[in-house]
């Protein structure tokens, strides 16, 4: 994105601008097909990674440190998160009157069990992770779309047969094609069985995943932590949910 020429255009409001940003508005309207464009100047790291060009070896010292993003911001995108414990009664999400934000319901031993609050949702872990989840994908500062929709699924433990009962039940009754994306957070290592099928519920969430992207949705899920490989080859184990077939495995940001 980074250009020879200054044209400062369509530059978010109460943002910094910094003499040292270059780029061209309509070049990148014609690049990503959008009507309009939005600029977060200075942005953190994990946004502004998102609008780097392709590699330029003739640029390699150089870094474009904003954030171009479609004027709509995920706007009216239903952005559903499963993982273990959200507070939405932070200022990252101060902008509820512009899109809906709301723990949706509990996952526990693999029922749909409704939340206490709209708010705030915990497990007995009291982990915040989707909170900063939450903030990184959708927040209104720190956010990659600013006004998507977030609904948050609580899960009491990270098992299949509760992400099956979580998939299955946004699928009969809150889908909406092309309009939903889904983010699982988590991952664990397991040891690859050549030998053995597939275990049913581990096939279920297979099922799942390819029916939820053919119908339109986009499924993103993480490579685990601790620095394990997301396939290690030599012990012949791999990262799941990371490795399952239809997601995009999101290393770190």
């Amino acid at each position: 994105m980074i250009k020879s020429r200054p044209e400062v255009i369509d530059v978010v409001p109460n943002e910094v601008y910094e003499p040292n940003s270059i780029y061209d508005i309509e070049e990148i309207k014609e690049e990503t097909g959008w009507n309009n464009v939005m600029v977060r100047e200075n942005a953190p790291l994990h946004l502004s990674i998102i609008s780097q060009g392709e590699f330029n070896e003739s640029r390699v010292d150089k870094y474009d440190k904003n954030y171009y993003y479609p004027e709509s911001a995920g706007k009216d995108i239903d952005l559903y998160i499963l993982d273990v414990g959200f507070n939405f009664n932070h200022p990252e999400f101060s902008n509820k009157n512009e899109r809906i934000i709301k723990c949706l319901f509990n996952i526990t031993k693999a029922k749909v069990v409704e939340a206490n609050s709209d708010i705030y949702c915990f497990n007995k872990k009291q982990s915040s992770h989707g909170t900063t989840v939450a903030e990184a994908a959708a927040g209104k500062e720190h956010g990659a779309a600013r006004k998507a929709n977030i609904y948050a699924v609580l899960f009491e433990d990270i098992t299949s047969a509760n992400v099956i009962s979580a998939l299955e039940y946004i699928k009969e009754n809150l889908f909406r094609p092309y309009k939903s994306i889904f983010n699982l957070s988590y991952g664990y290592i397991k040891e690859i069985q050549r030998s053995s099928p597939i275990s049913k519920t581990t096939s279920r969430v297979n099922e799942l995943f390819e029916e939820l992207t053919e119908a339109g949705s986009v499924i993103f899920t993480s490579a685990g932590n601790e620095g394990e490989l997301s396939y290690n080859v030599t012990y012949n184990k791999q990262s799941i949910p990371c490795l399952e077939n239809y997601t995009i495995c999101v290393g770190g940001i």
